[in-house]
């Protein structure tokens, strides 16, 4: 079975296009506007992996991350 991956937030933020830039992502959740399963996360390496919901209170739409967009 392989092992599930996991991609830091900022990057995850930035690559499903949700902000422009690394940077700006970074600095939403720095500022505590993402949540990760419920959890307020404000360090932007922090881990996320497939299934996993990821929500931001600046954008109101919520995640469901998925990878390999």
């Amino acid at each position: 079975m392989a092992a599930l991956q996991s991609q830091r937030i900022d990057k995850w933020l930035w690559t499903a296009r949700i902000l422009r830039t690394r940077s700006q992502s970074a600095a939403l959740v720095v500022a505590g506007h993402v949540r990760i399963d419920r959890l307020k996360i404000q360090k932007p390496a922090h881990p996320v992996q497939p299934g996993q919901h990821v929500r931001s209170e600046e954008h109101t739409s919520e995640l469901q991350s998925r990878f390999g967009i």
